[in-house]
């Protein structure tokens, strides 16, 4: 019969041979199965025709980044040879993000990131005095090298908004949360580490492309320490994610 009978049943009971009662029981029934998935097969077609846009009915995501940061103010470093080193305590990072957008394109979200710093390097002490642990001159009359290692790791919050330019997603957003600062100096004979935690404020904005689940983007935060602004810096990251199922 197809689905012109169950449009046109009169049309179809002046053609059929049929009795009029195994119409009634038979027919119907059919039209009424088949009515529904031809309902939903149009349905279908108009969304695949029509992509949605990004989080219409609301989206999480979660982000991994690499990246690289820089400290903005060195200069008040303990010797020259500090201050010509830009990245102290960020340098190179790895991080995790996670959050959800919803509909009306508001973001919350936390963020995670450890920043290796710098590892290892050598600052020299001239003359008498220059190092004293415990009340002990250490390195001695002479001076001496004194090795040091700094890295930083960061958790925190974020709020933002999406604005949506096709297939590309721009966010711009503030960031609130806790610096962890990790220094060790190591001289002759012992090593001397200290640990320090700060609030820190942030803004920043995230670019990125949504190809299928996938996101793909750059993001930029820069981070003002709210007891230290020797620390504060920028940091520039590839990110990399996908959205969650809903």
């Amino acid at each position: 019969m197809g689905l012109d009978g169950c449009r046109n049943p009169y049309r179809y009971l002046m053609r059929t041979r049929a009795p009029r009662r195994f119409w009634i029981l038979g027919v119907i029934p059919l039209c009424l199965a088949a009515w529904p998935k031809t309902a939903l097969g149009q349905e279908k077609q108009e969304k695949q025709a029509k992509p949605a846009r990004w989080a219409e009915a609301g989206a999480g995501s979660v982000f991994i980044e690499g990246g690289w940061g820089v400290q903005v103010d060195a200069e008040d470093e303990e010797s020259p040879a500090d201050a010509s080193q830009s990245s102290l305590a960020y340098a190179f990072g790895l991080g995790v993000r996670a959050g959800y957008t919803f509909p009306f394109k508001l973001y919350l979200g936390a963020r995670a990131a450890h920043h290796f710093g710098r590892d290892g390097w050598e600052v020299y002490y001239a003359g008498q005095g220059n190092f004293i642990s415990d009340g002990i001159n250490t390195i001695g009359d002479e001076g001496g090298v004194i090795t040091r290692s700094q890295q930083t790791t960061q958790f925190g919050t974020e709020v933002g908004f999406d604005f949506v330019v096709g297939p590309v997603v721009i966010r711009p957003y503030l960031a609130d949360g806790v610096l962890v600062h990790m220094d060790e100096e190591c001289f002759p004979g012992s090593c001397e580490s200290f640990n320090s935690n700060e609030l820190f404020f942030g803004i920043g904005a995230s670019v990125f492309g949504i190809i299928g689940p996938m996101l793909i983007g750059l993001d930029s935060t820069f981070i003002a320490p709210l007891d230290d602004s020797s620390l504060n810096a920028g940091l520039f990251s590839l990110i990399v994610g996908f959205q969650l199922p809903q």
